[in-house]
């Protein structure tokens, strides 16, 4: 009587339970999802620097634009290979500890260089964008008001102010995206290590 009490239960505990409500808590999975979608964030925003491109006027302009874009097509291509390189399930022939370190140290090396290239595509960008508005307001050609030493020394403020700022706000998206998936995984490393 006993056991048909158990069984009734526990039938009607996995009749409730909705499988396809589950969500994976694997920190791989998660974190290649956030890299699909800083993917295909990277090739829209690519696709906007091509298409100011064809429309600045500047020859100055349109050859930073090009050294912007070349620089997210290297970061999407590192991104890309990234994305293909993290296996979500785990080869059982080789030692879940290593695979687990070797994919967590994969992850943190690409955020360190994505950020350390985003240093030299800041200042770029902000010339860009500086020169880009100042036609734009102005009318004028860049030559005519870029050597104006208060037109320089407010292009130095702006590089100044802004290249820190965007570099901090990288800093916190890769970790809205990727830190508590990358601190899950650092948790299942330390908690296989006290295992050994």
């Amino acid at each position: 009587m006993e056991n048909h009490k158990f069984d009734t239960a526990l039938d009607e505990l996995l009749s409730n339970l909705n499988l396809s409500e589950l969500r994976s808590h694997n920190p791989i999975a998660e974190i290649k999802k956030a890299l699909r979608i800083n993917l295909i964030f990277s090739a829209v925003f690519t696709l906007a620097f091509v298409v100011i491109i064809v429309l600045a006027k500047p020859i100055i302009v349109r050859i930073l634009l090009t050294l912007i874009v070349f620089w997210c097509f290297w970061s999407l291509r590192k991104s890309y290979l990234l994305f293909k390189y993290l296996n979500d399930s785990i080869d059982p022939n080789a030692s879940l500890l290593q695979e687990l370190e070797r994919q967590f140290n994969a992850i943190n090396d690409w955020m360190n260089e994505q950020q350390k290239m985003a240093l030299f595509y800041y200042p770029i960008s902000i010339a860009a964008g500086f020169i880009y508005g100042g036609n734009e307001g102005s009318g004028k050609d860049p030559s005519e008001f870029m050597f104006q030493p208060s037109v320089m020394v407010i292009l130095l403020i702006s590089m100044a102010v802004l290249v820190p700022a965007c570099f901090y706000l990288t800093r916190w998206m890769f970790n809205f995206s990727f830190g508590k998936h990358l601190v899950r995984l650092q948790a299942n490393i330390k908690a296989l290590k006290t295992e050994d």
